[in-house]
C-alpha cells in the first residue's frame, strides 16, 4: 500500500511541478517546493515499503542454505524427468518440478538482501533462462515435439546447475 501511496506521490510532484514550471512566465517558488517535498516523501515511502518486503523475508527462518536445497532438489528432479519419456514430461513438470522453481522465485529477496543486486543479477539470470527453459519443454512436450522438449530440459538443467553453482560460490 505504501508503494502505491508513494508512487501517486511522485507522479503528482512531478505532474504538479511542470505544470507549475510553465503555468508563468515567473516560477512560484512556494508551490513548487511544496510539490517537490511531496515527492521526495513519495520516494521514501516507496523506499520504505521495499526495505520492509525484504525484512519480511528475511524473518520467514528460510536462509541461504534452505534455498541451496531447493535449488538441488529442483536439479535433481530435471534430472530425474530427463531420464524418462517425454509423453510424461508435462505432469512430471507441473506437479515435481514447478513447485521447487516458484518456492526458489518466492525467496528471491532474500539473495538480493544476503549478497546484493550484481550476484543476485547473475544468479537470477541463469535462474530465470532455467526456469524459461523447463516452461518450454513442458509446452513442447503437450504440443508433441518430443525432441523440443528433451532439448529444452536439458537446457533447463544446464542452467539450473549453473545456478547452484553460483549460489555455492558465495559461501
Amino acid at each position: 500500500m505504501k508503494t502505491k501511496i508513494g508512487i501517486i506521490m511522485v507522479t503528482i510532484s512531478f505532474l504538479g511541478s511542470s505544470y507549475v514550471a510553465v503555468e508563468s512566465e515567473k516560477l512560484e517558488w512556494g508551490k513548487w517546493i511544496t510539490l517537490i517535498t511531496v515527492g521526495i516523501i513519495g520516494i521514501y515511502l516507496i523506499k520504505r515499503s521495499s526495505k520492509e518486503e525484504i525484512l519480511k523475508v528475511l524473518e520467514e527462518d528460510f536462509s541461504l542454505e534452505d534455498l541451496k536445497k531447493v535449488l538441488k532438489k529442483a536439479t535433481k528432479e530435471a534430472e530425474n524427468i530427463h531420464s524418462v519419456d517425454p509423453k510424461n514430461y508435462p505432469k512430471l513438470i507441473e506437479e515435481n518440478l514447478s513447485p521447487l522453481l516458484s518456492e526458489f522465485a518466492s525467496h528471491r529477496e532474500l539473495i538480493k538482501a544476503e549478497l546484493g543486486i550484481k550476484k543476485f543479477g547473475e544468479i537470477f539470470s541463469h535462474f530465470a533462462a532455467g526456469e524459461r527453459y523447463a516452461n518450454r519443454a513442458w509446452s513442447a512436450a503437450v504440443d508433441e515435439y518430443y525432441e523440443e522438449a528433451k532439448r529444452a530440459l536439458q537446457l533447463s538443467l544446464s542452467e539450473l546447475k549453473e545456478t547452484l553453482t553460483l549460489l555455492e560460490t558465495v559461501n
